[in-house]
């Protein structure tokens, strides 16, 4: 009876995972990446994301206005997820980053990703970086 309980609660967290509720689009994009790229895959079923049934979809849904983005088996996604595209849940720790000189990369580095979300900034008449606000 011991033995039972301790599996159950050992592999309780699994099942859960393996059990995620995700979108019809999600669950498209695990299947096909399931054999095409599984570490990646593994690496969601790990994650917070997972466990709250936020999947592959969720974050990198994109509009045909949004940069780099492209049609991928009948969704437009964006390969890379800028802080942008996060606010959608993250609107707290957005403008938490929108205050840090990590925002502000953008105006003197190459960074892709920066450069992707200056695609999404304004300059201010004080010289400062603002994200702007879009409906990504």
């Amino acid at each position: 009876m011991r033995l039972v309980a301790f599996l159950t609660l050992l592999l309780f967290p699994l099942i859960t995972v393996a059990r995620a509720q995700v979108s019809a689009e999600g669950q498209a994009c695990l299947d096909c990446h399931s054999s095409s790229t599984p570490g990646i895959v593994e690496q969601w079923r790990e994650s917070a994301h997972a466990k709250q049934n936020v999947d592959c979809y969720s974050c990198h849904r994109a509009s045909e206005k949004d940069p780099a983005t492209f049609e991928h088996n009948g969704q437009r996604i964006a390969v890379i997820v800028t802080p942008n595209y996060c606010g959608r849940c993250h609107g707290k720790e957005v403008e938490q980053f929108e205050k840090s000189r990590h925002a502000q990369a953008a105006q003197f580095i190459g960074s892709l990703d920066n450069m992707l979300g200056a695609a999404q900034l304004q300059q201010t008449d004080a010289g400062s970086v603002t994200a702007a606000k879009s409906n990504i």
